[in-house]
């Protein structure tokens, strides 16, 4: 599987990790569900850890393009 290939799926997932990090966090920063409160927070974790995962992975694939903007010498 080429670079492009996991990158179609790594950024969608990547996406929808952040909205469902962003989304837990409001609920248990405001006790929204109170009675699912454990649930939330354990999903909030676990979500937590899959989306460094995802991070790590989506700057591991773009890191040529990361080198060349980011990082490209003065002239």
């Amino acid at each position: 599987m080429n670079k492009f290939s996991l990158l179609k799926i790594v950024n969608p997932l990547l996406g929808l990790g952040f909205f469902l990090q962003a989304l837990t966090g409001i609920m248990l920063a405001y006790g929204i569900g109170i009675n699912y409160m454990e649930q939330i927070s354990e999903l909030h974790r676990y979500n937590g850890f899959i989306f460094i995962m995802l991070v790590a992975a989506h700057l591991t694939l773009n890191w040529a393009w990361i080198k060349m903007n980011i990082f490209k010498k003065p002239v």
